[in-house]
This record gives structure tokens, sequence and C-alpha cells, in this order.
């Protein structure tokens, strides 16, 4: 059995699971601190609606748009932060999956997290298509 896996092409393929696993958590720290500064953000033009009748409307609009963001990076980064757990632990390959598919709006919404999102992506994609580290997300710890 030339391509069988030795136990050294186990350990890497894991390590690198667990590396994204430590990526989806530190994206999915990011996207929840974007979250505050949206609701920080949308609480203030909100507040500055009621100083002035005339811009009172454009600013409870701008208020509500900023609080849809902040919920939608509320949403990212709590999905990244529970599949890199799962990563981190050795299993979760559906999370790996979605982590995936969440970089894609937190680099739309969240604007100041689309280099760290665009390199997750990357790295996961390159991650993802290693079958050593499929074998091992599909087998578990």
């Amino acid at each position: 059995m030339a391509n069988a896996p030795t136990s050294f092409m186990i350990d890497r393929a894991m390590q690198r699971v667990r590396t994204l696993g430590l990526v989806y958590v530190l994206l999915g720290v990011i996207e929840l601190a974007w979250a505050l500064f949206c609701v920080f953000g949308g609480a203030l033009l909100g507040l500055a609606g009621f100083a002035d009748d005339r811009l009172g409307p454009v600013m409870w609009l701008g208020g509500g748009a900023y609080v849809l963001l902040a919920l939608a990076a509320a949403i990212m980064g709590t999905v990244h932060v529970v599949a890199g757990g799962l990563l981190r632990r050795g299993r979760g390959m559906i999370a790996a999956i979605v982590g995936l598919a969440a970089c894609l709006p937190s680099m739309v919404l969240a604007l100041y997290c689309f280099p760290f999102s665009l390199g997750a992506l990357v790295y996961g994609i390159v991650v993802l298509l290693d079958a050593d580290a499929r074998r091992q997300l599909d087998a578990g710890p």
C-alpha cells in the first residue's frame, strides 16, 4: 500500500485542521468586535436622530443599517467561533465547510475583516483539499 498515510502525514493533517480552527476562532472574535462597533455606531446615529427633527429619519435609517450589520456580523462571528472550536478538537467537516461559506459574507459586510477573512478562506480551501485532513475530519478525534 504505497498510498497509505503514515503517522507523520496524519499528524501534519491534524495540525493543519487545528490551525484552521484557530484561524476561525480569531476571525470570529474580530467579527464579534465589529458587531459591537456597529451596535455602538447604530446607537449613536439613532440618538442623533432624536436631537434634530430634520435629520431624524435619516439618522434612524443609518442606525438601523448599522444594527442590521451588527446582527449579520454577530451571526458570522458565532459561526466561526463554533466551527473553530470543533476544528480545534479535530471534528467538524460540516462546520469547516459552513465556516468557509461564512467567510464570503464576512468579506462583504464586515469590511475590516476582509483581509483576514480572505486569508481564512484560502487557507480553509487548501486544508479541505488535503485528502488526509478530510479523512481526519471524517473520522473524528
